[in-house]
């Protein structure tokens, strides 16, 4: 399972051949940090027909400070945000229009109607017919709405064969990519979301302790994937992980390798599950039995380059100067060259989303800002060490989601 997957999985759990080792549901709900955690999950804020309705409000908002006639969007993750419903995309269009005034509208095939009015809850839906052109219907509502000829943000995820329906219907309107003015609001999250957050993280730190415990010598990276579900599913949360044992730990984003657990191994466990929503995304290396001198400077170099872009994100810097801060540990002690990827990505509704701590970002940090800190060093034919850990940007600095590892805390063997 590829890292950008992981959290997208909901299929049933795999049958394990070592079930002694597995617990059942009402084991796990016996477990005092189980039962904590359940109950908290139970106690998740949610998010309100008011939190859409403001979300709407402020886009409408920052659409017409930018002379945008509206925002159109396929199904997608920015569709949720606003307008707080999914729909799945196929070769038929369905989408939604949010003009800067007035009432957004859904449109969608005929026979989709019904299912379209419970799912959105929208009051205005067009629909059109299969002998019909949707984009055609489409450009017919929005010059009933005289905007004809306006400047029309696209939600960025668009498919291009939608997009060039558009432009050949509307061939007066202009459009632009609407990454802009999404992600203007989607980066900075409210108190609301970054408590979803914690509760996403929190979950996945327990599931992650949990599976520890379990963790034999001679299983697959795959078996240790299954006890990982199995512990997220206890929780009625559909999560999992990327887990890569020894060398495979060096191959960033790597699949499952066939490789059965060695005592001394390195154990690194990419993990996340969602709440609401809302995603957790956190890393976790270790070694199963004894860990070396090699593997404790390694891993405690990883952890001062972490230490060292947490204490560098806060409001008014750019992404790019935390990605270096992290970047300047690693390089001074030799090791620049094992650092492959950047230091982090924004976190939310997505396990990748916008800002990046790379390279090349001047994204000016911004309180309610979230992102992850993940320095690695990844040695082939040795081991890897990853740290992740999630924060938010507060007015003074940033403040973790997380609680962070102190130290290599090997698993006992």
């Amino acid at each position: 399972m590829r890292r950008r997957d992981f959290v997208k999985s909901t299929g049933s759990l795999a049958l394990l051949p070592w079930l002694s080792t597995a617990l059942r549901l009402d084991d796990h709900r016996k477990l005092p940090q189980y039962a904590e955690m359940a109950e908290r999950l139970k106690n998740a804020p949610q998010i309100t027909r008011d939190d859409f309705q403001a979300r709407l409000a402020k886009l409408q908002e920052n659409l017409g400070s930018r002379k945008l006639s509206g925002l159109f969007m396929e199904p997608s993750e920015n569709l949720y945000y606003f307008m707080g419903w999914r729909f799945g995309r196929s070769e038929r269009l369905a989408a939604a229009f949010i003009p800067a005034a007035g009432q957004p509208f859904v449109l969608g095939p005929a026979f989709e109607e019904s299912r379209l009015r419970e799912l959105s809850g929208a009051d205005k839906i067009y629909v059109w017919q299969e002998h019909e052109s949707p984009y055609a219907v489409f450009a017919k509502i929005i010059g009933d709405h005289g905007l004809r000829a306006g400047t029309m943000a696209v939600e960025p995820t668009t498919r291009y064969f939608v997009t060039e329906g558009l432009a050949h219907a509307l061939p007066q309107a202009k459009f632009v990519n609407g990454d802009d003015v999404c992600n203007a609001q989607r980066m900075i999250k409210t108190e609301k979301e970054i408590a979803l957050m914690r509760l996403s993280n929190d979950a996945t730190e327990a599931c992650i302790r949990q599976t520890w415990t379990q963790i034999k010598s001679g299983m697959s990276e795959r078996e240790v994937a299954s006890l990982l579900r199995q512990n997220y599913a206890a929780l009625g949360l559909s999560g999992g992980g990327l887990i890569q044992f020894g060398p495979s730990s060096a191959i960033p984003h790597g699949g499952a390798s066939p490789r059965s657990l060695q005592p001394n191994d390195v154990v690194l466990m990419d993990c996340g599950t969602k709440v609401q929503s809302y995603t957790s995304d956190v890393t976790r290396t270790t070694v199963f039995g004894t860990a070396s001198p090699r593997h404790e400077e390694i891993w405690r170099l990883v952890h001062q380059a972490q230490s060292a872009g947490i204490t560098a994100a806060k409001p008014g810097v750019t992404c790019e100067s935390v990605d270096a801060a992290a970047r300047k540990v690693i390089e001074d002690a030799g090791y620049g060259k094992y650092f492959v990827h950047r230091l982090g990505h924004g976190i939310g509704l997505e396990g990748h989303e916008a800002p990046y701590f790379a390279g090349n970002n001047k994204t000016i940090l911004q309180p309610g800002m979230t992102l992850t800190v993940e320095p690695g060093i990844y040695i082939q034919g040795e081991f890897g060490v990853r740290l992740e850990d999630d924060i938010v940007i507060t007015e003074n600095g940033c403040e973790l989601l997380t609680v962070r590892m102190e130290g290599i805390e090997p698993i006992r063997a």
